[in-house]
């Protein structure tokens, strides 16, 4: 006990480093390995199987065989897979089509979509909370307006939690009867862009659907791979990651005079074992030795700084999640950026006249 004081007492600067380093990860951590998380998790209820295509590119077959969106939809009820459609929009309203009623959002009042609603082509909608104040009501029943068209509310959902891959803010039955455009061009709703999730085997109704009416595929489980979300996580990360990863930069190439300072307050103990015959390697095992211990209970005060600090709800902790995850990485790069600190101290204490005294 008395020579962990002897320690700690001599390392007030580089304890105050390794905090700060500590603090800057954990907080950069905490927010990447959330956003990894949301990355890995698609919008709308889909799983990691859906495919992304648009259809209109190529319209060779849908011209010559006059198919519109009720044949295409018919063609998909035909092959005996449960699967979920969405027809996507800027506007983030989509139509959704399903089969075996594979839909379920979190329904907050009302109901969601049925197989009946699908088969009788209702000309429904359930509609996120947030747009509840957008309906209109006629006749006891409330409608919401999308494009040339006004579907009958149904229920309304709570989207995710997901801050990168949004759910979106209503879904219309895309199977409705009574479907228009504003723009003449697209009066045949099958022109656009979809997502599909037939689980393990999406891949093979959408092949299916391209020898049917030619699609082409814009993302598949392939773009899902670890790489792609890991580009997709800095990207979102960026603003945040970027000027964290710079400080703990500047804050490393700082540890070496912090470092000439901590080789200086033990000079007097280093003199000491040398006289009694401490070989350099006994030397520069010491000083790794205190230095993990140093940066351990460095993290751990950095630790417990967050902890307590996060509860006030500042801004710069909204995105704070206290994880196991989290725990262990921050602790893994704190002690790899405590590594790097201590090759420079090692440096020092060589080139430093200490090192040549002999027992």
């Amino acid at each position: 006990m008395i020579k962990i004081k002897y320690i700690f007492s001599k390392s007030i600067q580089i304890i105050t480093m390794m905090t700060i380093v500590g603090v800057l990860i954990i907080l950069a951590l905490s927010n990447f390995i959330e956003s990894f998380k949301m990355v890995s998790i698609p919008a709308n209820g889909l799983s990691n199987d859906y495919f992304a295509f648009s259809i209109g590119e190529y319209r060779d077959k849908i011209t010559r065989n006059n198919i519109n969106l009720l044949d295409m939809l018919e063609f998909l009820g035909n092959q005996n897979s449960q699967l979920v459609l969405f027809k996507e929009s800027d506007t983030k309203v989509f139509g959704v089509y399903s089969i075996n009623n594979r839909f379920n959002p979190t329904i907050i009042s009302g109901r969601t979509f049925s197989e009946e609603d699908f088969r009788s082509r209702t000309n429904t909608i359930i509609i996120s909370k947030e747009l509840e104040n957008d309906c209109v009501e006629k006749e006891g029943k409330m409608f919401y307006n999308f494009d040339a068209n006004y579907f009958e509310v149904i229920g309304v959902f709570k989207q995710s939690n997901n801050p990168i891959n949004k759910d979106a803010l209503a879904y219309y039955n895309l199977a409705s009867g009574k479907l228009m455009s504003k723009n003449p061009i697209y009066d045949n709703y099958i022109f656009g862009r979809f997502q599909m999730d037939a689980g393990s085997e999406t891949e093979e109704v959408v092949s299916l659907l391209n020898d049917y009416c030619t699609v082409e595929v814009l993302k598949s489980t392939t773009d899902n791979r670890f790489s792609e979300r890991l580009q997709k996580t800095i990207s979102a990360q960026g603003i945040t990651l970027f000027p964290i990863i710079l400080i703990i930069f500047l804050i490393i190439l700082n540890s070496v005079s912090i470092s000439s300072n901590w080789i200086e307050n033990r000079k007097r103990e280093i003199f000491v074992r040398r006289l009694v015959g401490a070989t350099n390697q006994k030397i520069s095992i010491m000083l790794l030795k205190d230095f993990l211990l140093i940066s351990t209970s460095s993290y751990i005060l950095a630790l417990l700084f967050i902890v307590n600090i996060s509860r006030l709800d500042l801004i710069i902790f909204l995105g704070f999640k206290f994880s196991t995850q989290t725990i262990i990485f921050s602790y893994i790069i704190t002690i790899l950026t405590g590594l790097i600190s201590i090759g420079s101290i090692l440096i020092t204490y060589y080139k430093n006249n200490i090192s040549q005294i002999r027992g």
